[in-house]
């Protein structure tokens, strides 16, 4: 076999076996909008990242992008301490917010 084939489908297995495990554990802690609202936290991060520092380089990139991913788990536990919001709803303000955020930034 082709040894880039062996690479891919060593990632795929890797991947799959890490998000299934950690899939299950966001469903039963009710949380399994996580994933997604981290996602589209990422958008202005990359963002932000390429207008303060005009570069293509993808370690500025990803750090822009964990930096905000980061502060959007924040943003969640602070909403969810804070009010009376229940998870999903801060989860979903928070998804909301920063993509459109992050749009807004495309634009």
């Amino acid at each position: 076999m082709d040894s880039n084939l062996l690479s891919v489908l060593l990632g795929v297995v890797i991947i799959g076996s890490t998000a299934s495990v950690i899939g299950c554990f966001a469903l039963l802690r009710k949380q399994s909008l996580i994933g997604d609202a981290i996602a589209h936290a990422l958008l202005p991060g990359i963002c932000l990242a390429f207008i303060l520092f005009e570069t293509k380089n993808i370690f500025i990139l990803l750090l822009g992008a964990a930096i905000t991913g980061w502060l959007s788990l924040v943003l969640i536990d602070l909403i969810v301490s804070k009010s009376k919001l229940k998870t999903d709803s801060a989860i979903s303000i928070v998804l909301s917010v920063f993509f459109g955020f992050g749009i807004m930034l495309l634009t």
